[in-house]
């Protein structure tokens, strides 16, 4: 993409907010409007920090019927890495010799992205492994779904094993009470290996390091790949953060503290893939946007998210650790 047509794109995201261009060309995602955060918003006062606005709350039946039930969209992004789409973003990054999945989706969407991948080429068979990015029902609620089909191991923060090894319907999102509708299953599943921030995933010769960065939730990972940098949703373009609830132990302290991180210690990458929406480039000033609505966010009063327990930060001292697969 020409520094024009991705200019315009920035400018388009950042003025309407609640939709964005994902994956390319003529697929259309629209986000929920809740990512945008509004300060001032009615439905911040109904709801828990940072949730959906006023027009989630009294339309969700209609916009998860709109927006979630539908089958995914796959898209070819390179000769290595190809995205399922719907609201959320799945990828399969072909390493050569073997694949690696990027989370999986709901788990009645799991076999529609899968299958997407079958039908661009994609060899369901070199799969080595499962990344989750956080335990989220919209990013790894299949997880069991995919195991059972793959057969391959799921890594994850330690943090996440218990929400997903519990199948635990609040801290993953699955249910959602203020939200009509929102009720989607999150079958329990193992965690076979946990992963902390700095760690790498030796895959053959492919190096995946490992980027802890909690905020939204206390298990978020990001995982950088060659110079592509996929963020779950810890990071959005146009300084948009994901929902946050102290269900979840959202805590913006501690996303803004991941944000400073990222900013003084930028990953070494060229484009950033955020679990819904489009991938956009990358530098410091996406983390730092990020960080200025969260700064915001944090000075608000009685804000459930500012006060929920910190996250476990691995110890800088600690020597991170070569997990091959």
């Amino acid at each position: 993409m020409d520094s024009g047509r991705s200019e315009s794109r920035r400018r388009f995201i950042a003025r309407l907010g609640r939709t964005a261009i994902a994956a390319g060309g003529a697929n259309i995602s629209f986000w929920p409007a809740g990512l945008l955060a509004q300060e001032d918003s009615a439905a911040s006062k109904s709801y828990p920090s940072h949730g959906p606005r006023k027009h989630w709350l009294e339309n969700s039946r209609e916009l998860i019927a709109k927006l979630i039930l539908p089958p995914p969209k796959g898209r070819r992004i390179s000769d290595h890495l190809f995205v399922s789409t719907r609201l959320e973003n799945v990828f399969y990054l072909n390493l050569g010799e073997r694949a690696v999945l990027i989370d999986t989706g709901f788990d009645h969407q799991v076999d529609s992205h899968l299958d997407n991948f079958e039908r661009l080429g994609c060899d369901l068979d070199k799969i080595a492994v499962i990344l989750a990015t956080h335990s989220h029902v919209d990013h790894t609620g299949g997880l069991k779904r995919a195991q059972q089909r793959l057969d391959v191991p799921i890594v994850a923060h330690r943090h996440a094993v218990e929400p997903i090894g519990k199948g635990d319907l609040l801290r993953t999102a699955a249910v959602i009470p203020e939200l009509d509708g929102w009720r989607f299953e999150y079958p329990a599943c193992e965690v076979d290996q946990t992963v902390d921030d700095r760690d790498v995933i030796q895959v053959d010769d492919e190096r995946i390091v490992v980027l802890h960065i909690p905020g939204h939730n206390p298990d978020c990972l990001g995982y950088l790949w060659r110079q592509h940098f996929f963020t779950g949703d810890a990071v959005f373009g146009a300084g948009l953060i994901g929902w946050a609830n102290e269900r979840w132990l959202s805590n913006y302290q501690d996303h803004a503290e991941s944000m400073k991180r990222l900013v003084a210690s930028p990953p070494n990458a060229e484009t950033f893939y955020c679990a819904h929406g489009p991938h956009l480039p990358y530098n410091s000033k996406v983390p730092n946007d990020c960080l200025k609505t969260l700064e915001r966010l944090i000075q608000r009063e009685g804000d459930p998210c500012n006060h929920t327990p910190r996250t476990q930060r691995r110890n800088l001292s600690d020597s991170p650790r070569i997990r091959d697969l």
